[in-house]
């Protein structure tokens, strides 16, 4: 009988018939088929052909990480409070290249090792691009450790631009900027993310190097800072089409020492976050700060990226609308805020939103920008700034 059909169908089909089968008594051929063929076998088999279907793609679902070793993954795949896991896709950032300016990162830490790529260090005089601080490795570990992570399969390219003191100064971060721009621009097709946990005071030529670097279609997740004032004093921070980050606590409560105001543009987990450290290749450490909330923020780009295609405006747009609306809950940040005449409330990073077939349930438009690279031509003006951890 299945024969019968084959040789009706081959006389109709665009390609030959792929394969016939059966599973105990249910018989079935797989054939790309035209109209016509479908309306043959519609008029002249309704008694052996019971229906036909469409075939369809199956994918593994999503990966749950049970009892999450920080709160703040647990958080943010969750609109409200926590369930004791972090949902993900499978693709989890793979492919996506997510650049750490800070440290350095110990690339043989076991929640990174593999997938950390050790760039030049733009400190001047260490050529060790190493972390001596532990800083750069924490944010690698909340951005994309296999544990700590968010974006458990991205590449992590650790460009060392600050001290073991935790200090650099800006024209190092603008060379630093300069070679992640040249790098991503040498990778056609590549998609970038890059996480700043720095602060400094504002400075127009570095938000105009971050934005040229966006130009190029770099997605940028800056932290917003820790000295509980305007954000807009500061700069990255004040990079006007990054994604500045402030914290909060795990009862969904600015944290008092977050920066924020209108550079703010969302809010994520930052205090007491356990993560990778430096000391060991298996050494934790906990730490609270704006620094934390970013590479969250990073984390999420990598998920976007890794499963369709933006451009910086577009990803910043998808992650805004799909986060969290929250009240603000205490009365003292919200004086501060009313003074800047900003809302009593604040969007919370989001991650969930996966759909069954794993893939994100935002639209998502192609990718376009200028891969030009600027140009620091203005280095001698601001030797001697310094930018800080946070």
């Amino acid at each position: 009988m299945v024969k019968s059909h084959l040789s009706s169908i081959q006389r109709h089909s665009t390609i030959p018939i792929h394969k016939s089968s059966s599973v105990g008594k249910l018989q079935f051929y797989i054939a790309r088929i035209s109209k016509t063929g479908l309306d043959e076998i519609s008029n002249n088999h309704t008694e052996t052909v019971d229906y036909f279907i469409k075939d369809e793609i199956f994918r593994i679902q999503e990966l749950v990480q049970p009892n999450p070793p920080n709160w703040g993954l647990d958080r943010i795949d969750g609109r409200s409070g926590t369930d004791n896991s972090f949902m993900f896709p499978t693709s989890s950032g793979e492919d996506i290249d997510v650049y750490i300016l800070d440290t350095g990162v110990n690339a043989q830490h076991t929640d990174l090792v593999g997938r950390v790529t050790l760039a030049p260090s733009f400190v001047a005089g260490d050529d060790d691009s190493s972390d001596s601080n532990g800083h750069g490795t924490f944010v690698a570990g909340v951005c994309c450790g296999l544990t700590y992570g968010v974006a458990k399969k991205a590449n992590v390219i650790s460009v060392k631009a600050l001290t073991a003191d935790g200090e650099g100064q800006m024209s190092n971060v603008l060379l630093a900027l300069e070679w992640v721009v040249q790098r991503h621009t040498s990778k056609p097709g590549s998609k970038s993310v890059v996480n700043l946990s720095l602060s400094g005071n504002f400075s127009q030529t570095t938000n105009d190097a971050i934005q040229e670097a966006i130009n190029a279609g770099i997605n940028f997740a800056i932290a917003a800072g820790n000295d509980g004032v305007d954000a807009c004093q500061f700069s990255p921070a004040s990079a006007p089409n990054a994604m500045t980050v402030g914290a909060i606590n795990a009862n969904d409560t600015v944290a008092t020492y977050s920066n924020f105001g209108s550079c703010v543009d969302l809010y994520a987990p930052g205090t007491h976050i356990t993560s990778a450290w430096y000391s060991s290749d298996d050494a934790s450490h906990k730490l609270s700060g704006t620094s934390m909330a970013s590479p969250f923020v990073a984390g999420v780009m990598a998920l976007y990226l890794a499963e369709g295609e933006y451009t910086p405006a577009t990803l910043r747009e998808a992650i805004l609308s799909n986060s969290t609306l929250v009240q603000v809950q205490n009365r003292a940040k919200i004086q501060q805020y009313d003074s800047m005449d900003i809302n009593d409330s604040f969007h919370l990073l989001y991650s969930g939103n996966w759909s069954d077939d794993g893939t994100q349930k935002i639209f998502s438009i192609a990718a376009s920008g200028s891969t030009h690279p600027y140009q620091p031509i203005i280095l001698l003006v601001i030797l001697g700034m310094l930018v800080s951890l946070l």
